[in-house]
């Protein structure tokens, strides 16, 4: 009879756990906005071709995020200047306030890549015709997790980490795929783009919101 129970009181045991892991695990949806939704309403405002889904693992739940790829906002002077100061903070360089911002801005995700990119923005030739604009600092920031940066070390091309995260706090996503960039303008519009993307994408985005030159 002792040994029955024992068996019994294990398998109880083992089942009790089971539930509470599962209940532990549970998971939690989220729109575009960051607010918590259905698993329904999730499915039903996921569009591939406006939006991707970003998953991340929490020590009590499994979060399932939709991400826009592209968004634009009027960011208040505070922030704009927050954003300049952290920029000059982490590249080392004055930037004059009256110039638009281009950032490129790598993630983690891409630690895995062996040998040279062969990513097109890294291309020098497209990055000196967006320099002799002369209304654009470009600039390259990577997260502070990325843990190869050799394929994208390209001449001419300098990258500062994220070191404080601000820029992954705000405007690129933990782990969003390939990482995005940014355009800036000194009035504080801001456009930012998630998610893989061309030389294409940058250039014509640059020109749409600050015009041809």
């Amino acid at each position: 009879m002792n040994t029955i129970m024992k068996i019994f009181t294990t398998v109880l045991f083992l089942a009790l756990g089971l539930q509470t892991i599962h209940a532990q695990n549970k998971h939690k949806f989220y729109n575009v906005d960051g607010n918590e939704i259905t698993q329904e309403q999730f499915e039903s405002q996921y569009d591939r071709l406006k939006n991707f889904i970003l998953d991340y693992e929490r020590s009590n739940s499994s979060e399932h995020r939709l991400i826009n790829y592209q968004s634009e906002e009027q960011l208040n002077s505070s922030k704009t200047s927050k954003i300049y100061n952290y920029l000059e903070s982490i590249t080392g360089k004055e930037l004059d306030r009256d110039k638009n911002l281009l950032v490129s801005y790598l993630s983690a995700t891409n630690s895995k890549i062996d040998g040279d990119s062969k990513w097109d923005v890294l291309n020098q030739r497209y990055n000196e015709i967006i320099e002799e604009r002369g209304d654009v600092i470009r600039l390259w920031v990577h997260s502070p997790d990325l843990k190869n940066l050799e394929p994208f070390q390209i001449k001419d091309i300098t990258w500062s980490a994220d070191k404080d995260r601000m820029l992954e706090k705000q405007l690129f996503p933990e782990n969003v795929p390939y990482g995005g960039f940014l355009i800036l303008q000194p009035d504080g519009k801001a456009y930012v783009r998630l998610h893989e993307h061309s030389n294409q994408d940058i250039t014509e985005n640059v020109e749409r919101l600050l015009g041809k030159k």
